[in-house]
């Protein structure tokens, strides 16, 4: 789980992340990623979801893993007119797609106790098959994340 900075072409924001990271073995890893994040812009207020399983190469560097990966998922973008306008009626935008999304990612993790890492992630992520109405402010992100992975075993 995480906290980030959310940005977008001419937009910007904060979002937060949780999901599940399995190990597999020591060079390899999967995951699946929900999030969740708000951004501003000139005109427009937006919010993004995804939900984005992703494998990842891991390569161990002394106490720190680093984690190289990508993945495909769904993701959504709305858009609203204003702050108020979202706070008033958060799932009524003036916009709004739902469409196949993918990410790739660059990470790294560090132990802080045998039960808990450390992580600090760069992401860049698009939504796919929105077609020509949508500019690269609506359907782009790029995120960088701090936050811990707990372990379960």
């Amino acid at each position: 789980m995480g906290l980030g900075y959310l940005g977008s072409p001419g937009a910007d924001g904060g979002a937060f992340l949780t999901g599940l990271r399995l190990g597999v073995g020591r060079h390899f890893a999967a995951s699946l990623d929900l999030g969740y994040g708000l951004e501003s812009a000139p005109s427009v207020a937006q919010d993004r979801w995804w939900v984005i399983p992703a494998a990842s190469l891991v390569i161990p560097a002394g106490s720190v893993r680093i984690d190289l990966g990508a993945g495909a998922g769904v993701g959504t973008s709305s858009g609203y007119v204003s702050w108020s306008d979202y706070a008033a009626r958060p799932f009524t935008p003036i916009w709004h797609y739902t469409v196949p999304a993918v990410r790739a990612h660059v990470g790294a993790a560090m132990a802080l106790s045998p039960g808990l890492d450390v992580f600090a992630r760069a992401d860049v992520a698009s939504l796919l098959s929105v077609g020509s109405q949508a500019g690269a402010m609506d359907t782009t992100w790029f995120a960088l994340w701090i936050g811990v992975q707990p372990r379960l075993l």
